[in-house]
């Protein structure tokens, strides 16, 4: 069992708004199916996804994290997309 992040409603149409979703878009369901021409181990989706599927609204406000802290991690996958090299050390 995990514990997921739950967004603000403000965050999450923030979100959308800036990926280009429009209110319609995010109330569409999903629907997560295995890649049938991927061979190596299969993986456990993290969370629960009804067969009717889940909206994107609920994917972005119940199991993504917008606004936790950034890991090391994180930092360096961003430093990476600097253009400059002087960004890239600080």
């Amino acid at each position: 069992m995990g514990l997921f992040p739950s967004n603000l409603d403000a965050v999450v149409k923030k979100c959308g708004d800036l990926i280009g979703l429009s209110k319609d878009l995010m109330a569409s369901k999903i629907h997560l199916k295995p890649n049938p021409a991927y061979s190596g181990r299969a993986q456990k989706c993290p969370f629960y996804i009804p067969a009717e599927g889940i909206t994107i609204r609920d994917c972005i406000s119940n199991y993504l994290d917008l606004t936790g802290e950034l890991s090391m991690k994180n930092y360096k996958e961003l430093s990476d997309l600097c253009a400059a090299g002087s960004d890239k050390e600080k």
